[in-house]
C-alpha cells in the first residue's frame, strides 16, 4: 500500500496557493472583546487554512474553512483601547489545505 501526500492541492506549478483575506466592511472592535467579521478573498476549490497576517494588534485564531466559502473570522482585541479595522484591510492569509490519501 503506497501512501500519497499532496502538499499543494489545486496548484499546477508545485507552489501552494495563497490568497489575501481582507475585511469586508469597516468594524470597530471594543476593548477586551471578540467580534465576528465577514471577510473577502478569492475562492479555493479545496479546503483552506486561514492564518493571521500579524500586521495589527488584533489576534486571529487559525481556522480551516471549506472550499468555496468566504471566511468569517473572529477578531480578538486584547488591548484596553478600541481598535478600528478599515474596509479592505489585509487581516490574514488563506493557504490551500493538504490532504492525505492512501492508495
Amino acid at each position: 500500500m503506497d501512501r500519497f501526500l499532496s502538499l499543494n492541492p489545486g496548484s499546477t506549478d508545485g507552489q501552494p496557493r495563497v490568497a489575501e483575506v481582507r475585511v469586508g466592511k469597516r468594524r470597530v472592535i471594543p476593548p477586551n472583546s471578540v467580534v465576528r467579521v465577514k471577510c473577502n478573498m478569492s475562492k479555493f476549490e479545496t479546503d483552506y487554512v486561514v492564518e493571521s497576517f500579524g500586521n495589527s494588534k488584533l489576534l486571529v485564531p487559525r481556522v480551516v474553512l471549506s472550499a468555496g466559502s468566504d471566511p468569517v473570522l473572529c477578531l480578538l482585541n486584547p488591548t484596553d483601547r478600541v481598535q478600528l479595522v478599515k474596509k479592505n484591510f489585509l487581516i490574514a492569509m488563506g493557504v490551500s489545505g493538504c490532504r492525505v490519501s492512501f492508495q
